[in-house]
């Protein structure tokens, strides 16, 4: 189950994995997640730029090192390494969703509007709004999360906690991420590393979470 999952341990195992061999691009792929998911941004991105050196013709390796700027907060240079091998990974599931992800995070929802709006994340933007930048709780951005709410139920806790988290609604925020959590959702592993929960670090509730999601100190 994820909520049993060892981060303090993985990480022992992932540099026992390297130093049998330090130029395997799986182990260094996946050591990289880990570091992402932990908060390790700078460690993550290093590696995940190793696994696109020593696999270059591998598309999906500059695939993944975007997923380690997103976590990062880098989000030009996620978006520049997606739109890179776009015309080549045009069926990749992560790819296009994750270049519409990247806009919203870089403000600009009139694009995800126009240019995501067949992927589920189009049904997004109106959460974001321009000018003022980030989420943005307007009647529109509410009327959406109640739609999220009716179709996903309890399955979109999630969703719902990094919406009130942006929001500046913590209590809810965290209401929905302890259900998360409560339901098995892997995605709860990702909130220590992800920037939509950065308003929520300074919580007792949110560190005690990390702490039953076992993070490393």
């Amino acid at each position: 189950m994820e909520s049993e999952f060892d981060f303090t341990m993985a990480r022992e195992e992932f540099a026992r994995a390297l130093a049998l061999d330090p130029n395997n691009a799986t182990t260094l792929w996946l050591y990289s997640l880990l570091l992402s998911y932990i908060g390790h941004h700078e460690e993550a991105i290093a590696m995940a730029a190793r696994v696109s050196q020593l696999d270059p013709l591998n598309f999906h390796s500059y695939r993944r090192y975007a997923t380690a700027l997103l976590f990062g907060r880098r989000y030009p240079e996620a978006l520049q390494a997606l739109d890179r091998v776009q015309p080549f990974l045009p069926a990749d599931a992560d790819v296009e969703p994750g270049r519409c992800w990247i806009r919203l995070l870089l403000n600009r929802p009139v694009e995800v509007k126009e240019l995501c709006g067949h992927l589920g994340i189009g049904r997004l933007a109106p959460i974001w709004r321009l000018p003022t930048g980030g989420c943005v709780k307007t009647g529109a951005a509410a009327s959406t999360l109640q739609d999220l709410m009716h179709e996903l139920g309890d399955a979109g806790a999630y969703e719902y906690a990094y919406i009130y988290s942006q929001w500046g609604n913590t209590p809810k925020a965290l209401d929905w991420l302890e259900k998360a959590h409560a339901l098995d959702d892997g995605r709860s592993h990702r909130a220590q590393g992800r920037s939509l929960f950065d308003p929520l670090r300074g919580e007792p509730r949110f560190q005690t979470l990390l702490r039953k999601l076992r993070f490393p100190d």
